[in-house]
């Protein structure tokens, strides 16, 4: 794939950039934005913005670098570029595209999660991606090591080293015991996050799914998957409670438990049996071009289930429960009776209940949310519609060869979907 820019676009960027350093000769009366470097700067009006804005967009013509940094990133090269100066504008472009190819290299980020944790000697394989436990050697091996090749190329004193690897093993003292993704990529380092966020993301949805596969959400305190630091507060949140003679003293946690959550082998065993494993992938891929397939409805259900184990009230929660029953059950119309004889036809035998005991359960959870969603009442049912959201997403992984699509799925559930009601005769 090219890494440089055609002929016209070379010399579009040329006169982009001299318009840019027209525009920021002349002090803007209207400054949109202004850039500083070394003690000088420069303000441009929308004008001169505007330019700087399709310069930007010239180098995203370049797939590889389009792919490699953000527009923020490519922006500020811009901008780098004009201060640091050249001869010419088109030397000034040939020494930016040269940077550019320079600075797009391998690199290997590692993700640290939280909200739960893995034996040692578990790894999960998530498409071409791992998430294990580094430990505290692979973090001094895999982390530190590389920190130490680093400054050996610098101009370190020995003192610098030790201060440099003591501020990192700060920055990293969790990182030994949390389940770390290991995300290789070729790009350039600033752009870092725009590679690793969209991955991380969708393993965190699906770990966020695999522990509620795992775990009985019969409680208000929700584990939450996380890998940006968004809901890592204090693993623990002890209250003092003594008496007036300071006889007896306890300290309970007000996070309660579990606060977290541990996926061992027999775990990994029971998600691959469930069919759950097959689908890791997905959460990374592309979007599929079949979006009625089983398959993508598997998807589009797992999400809504790991976003309500994510929830934090009781009607998010048991509204994005439903929904991962609706993805693969509604229509158009009497989408209520579809949903619910698809709920319980998926949850036949769980709990004891035949198929008009987990209707009439249905039925109750449905309801539920809809007063929940429609009229602002707290829901009843949350433990029960997870349930039965987890019991219909397990049936529809077990019966997706058999049911490949959204049709084969609605001609399973209409023989069992009552007859519209007749209207009343007056």
């Amino acid at each position: 794939m090219a890494k440089h820019l055609t002929k016209n676009n070379r010399t579009k960027l040329a006169g982009l950039i001299e318009a840019v350093c027209i525009n920021a000769q002349v002090r803007p009366k209207d400054e949109v934005a202004s850039y500083h470097r070394y003690g000088r700067g420069f303000g441009l009006d929308l004008a001169g913005y505007r330019a700087l804005h399709d310069a930007t967009t010239t180098l995203q013509s370049v797939e590889p670098w389009n792919e490699a940094y953000t527009a923020k990133v490519l922006q500020t090269r811009i901008i780098d570029a004009i201060f640091a100066g050249a001869e010419t504008y088109d030397e000034l472009v040939a020494k930016l595209s040269d940077t550019l190819n320079a600075d797009c290299k391998h690199l290997r980020a590692y993700v640290a999660f939280s909200g739960f944790h893995l034996e040692p000697d578990v790894e999960i394989v998530i498409g071409k991606y791992v998430l294990r436990v580094l430990g505290e050697s692979g973090v001094e091996q895999e982390i530190i090591g590389r920190l130490n090749q680093h400054m050996t190329g610098e101009d370190w004193t020995e003192d610098e080293c030790e201060s440099e690897r003591k501020r990192m093993r700060g920055y990293l003292k969790k990182h030994a015991n949390l389940p770390i993704l290991v995300v290789e990529f070729h790009g350039g380092i600033e752009a870092a996050q725009k590679h690793v966020d969209p991955i991380a993301e969708g393993v965190g949805l699906f770990i966020q799914f695999c522990i509620g596969a795992l775990t009985d959400r019969y409680f208000d305190n929700p584990i939450i998957v996380d890998h940006r630091g968004r809901f890592t507060g204090e693993f623990a949140a002890y209250m003092p409670v003594m008496t007036v003679d300071f006889d007896q003293l306890s300290f309970p946690n007000l996070r309660g438990f579990p606060y977290d959550c541990v996926i061992s082998k027999k775990d990994l065993e029971s998600l691959e049996a469930r069919g759950f494993l097959d689908l890791a992938e997905d959460f990374i891929g592309p979007a599929s071009p079949t979006p009625n397939a089983t398959r993508r409805l598997l998807h589009r259900a797992m999400c809504a289930f790991a976003d309500a184990e994510r929830a934090t009230s009781p009607l998010t929660r048991i509204a994005s429960y439903v929904t991962a029953c609706e993805v693969f059950f509604s229509q158009r119309l009497r989408t209520e009776a579809w949903v619910t004889t698809g709920m319980a036809l998926s949850n036949i035998g769980n709990d004891g209940r035949d198929f008009s005991q987990q209707l009439a359960l249905a039925q109750s959870i449905y309801e539920d949310r809809s007063r929940a969603v429609h009229d602002g009442f707290e829901p009843e049912h949350v433990y029960l519609a997870r349930k039965l959201a987890l019991g219909s997403i397990e049936a529809m992984a077990r019966m997706r060869h058999e049911l490949p699509t959204r049709k084969k799925i609605k001609d399973w559930v209409m023989p069992h979907v009552s007859p519209e009601p007749k209207p009343r005769s007056h």
